[in-house]
């Protein structure tokens, strides 16, 4: 791969030998948010984009118990999506939800840990094509989604790199409402790339988040929202297209897609494309990177300990008294079993406890 990391700049020198050899055409999309109605199709431009490809992804997040299921589903199916990420779908009409897309692979779900666990492997052109789709899970037992945390998850990747000559993980896990990956999600898709993956990407709709290269591997941190039709959501996100050769060997682009009369297409915008080189550029500084992300954890701790007893100030009124402490203490308790259930949540409220710890203490940890 190249040095280069910012958008609109060759990966490789266009006039330099293109490698020989058979090669595999690889698209990756974010996730579809909750739809309001209809989804908006993709323009000409994208539609000749997705046809050229071998391999398709997408992510979804609602099922096809809810009427925004359904419409995403059918989307993906009438995409052309033949790689569908279930890890991170709610809802539990699986079943449903993979007649609703067709032919379409399914990756990341099941009845049982084998299924859930179960990747794509495919030769095409003498390219060996592997692909795994794991999730952040609520504590507790397994619930029908690959556990990005599972033990066994980076040896799973480690094997199927042993019959593939490309494996690529798609993830959802991630801070809600945040652009930047925690520390300590970056160390684990790191992991994956140490464990033999070429690519790895969060897909689960939210924020785009930039990407960066580690050792011989690729690692996007967000691909963002492909489309969701509500007039306040933000429907932003990126296409990584992917040329995969034989002995891991690849290149890549990523492309910004917006929202624009009714239709899904590439963006143009300076301001968007500006906004994810600055957070490409946070990666090749550490510290900038941790002062950024502190201060992301800092935000979300102060906001979960504003909500952390609702009732308090009611409590202090005149009509406290109408207000039993019991449930208030339950409520507490919930809201406490919440957060530790809550993986990127816990890891969020640690971080910045220990930051402001080491404020009071001078700096000192």
């Amino acid at each position: 791969m190249g040095e280069t990391k910012m958008l609109d700049l060759q990966r490789y020198d266009s006039d330099a030998p293109r490698p020989n050899g058979p090669a595999v055409n690889m698209l990756l999309l974010g996730g579809l948010d909750p739809l309001c109605g209809g989804l908006p199709s993709p323009d000409a431009e994208l539609a000749a984009a997705l046809a050229a490809q071998d391999i398709r992804c997408l992510a979804l997040k609602n099922d096809a118990s809810s009427e925004s299921g359904r419409i995403a589903a059918n989307w993906a199916k009438d995409a052309g999506m033949n790689i569908v990420s279930l890890a991170g779908m709610e809802g539990g009409a699986l079943e449903e939800t993979r007649a609703l897309l067709g032919g379409a692979v399914t990756l990341g779900a099941g009845k049982a840990e084998a299924e859930a666990f179960a990747p794509y492997v495919r030769n095409i052109n003498g390219v060996r094509i592997g692909v795994l789709a794991v999730s952040e899970r609520l504590a507790g037992g397994f619930d029908g989604r690959a556990d990005i945390l599972h033990p066994l998850v980076c040896n799973r990747v480690h094997m199927l790199l042993a019959q593939c000559d490309h494996v690529v993980v798609l993830c959802h896990a991630g801070l809600a409402g945040t652009d930047l990956p925690l520390p300590e999600w970056r160390a684990r898709f790191h992991r994956f790339v140490d464990a033999g993956a070429s690519v790895v990407a969060v897909m689960s709709p939210g924020a785009v988040s930039g990407w960066e290269e580690y050792q011989n591997g690729l690692v996007f941190y967000g691909l963002g929202t492909v489309s969701a039709d509500c007039e306040t959501a933000a429907s932003r996100s990126l296409a990584v297209f992917l040329t995969l050769r034989q002995n891991g060997r690849f290149q890549y682009e990523a492309r910004v897609l917006g929202q624009q009369n009714g239709q899904i297409g590439f963006s143009g915008q300076t301001a968007w494309k500006d906004e994810i080189n600055a957070l490409n550029a946070l990666f090749l500084d550490g510290t900038a990177y941790l002062e950024r992300i502190n201060a992301l954890c800092r935000s979300t701790y102060e906001a979960w300990r504003k909500g952390a007893n609702p009732r308090a100030m009611l409590r202090r009124s005149l009509f406290g008294a109408l207000v039993p402490q019991a449930n208030a203490k339950r409520e507490n308790e919930a809201r406490l079993c919440a957060l530790l259930s809550n993986e990127s949540l816990r890891l969020a409220v640690l971080r910045a406890i220990a930051v402001k710890q080491a404020n009071e203490d001078g700096g000192r940890i």
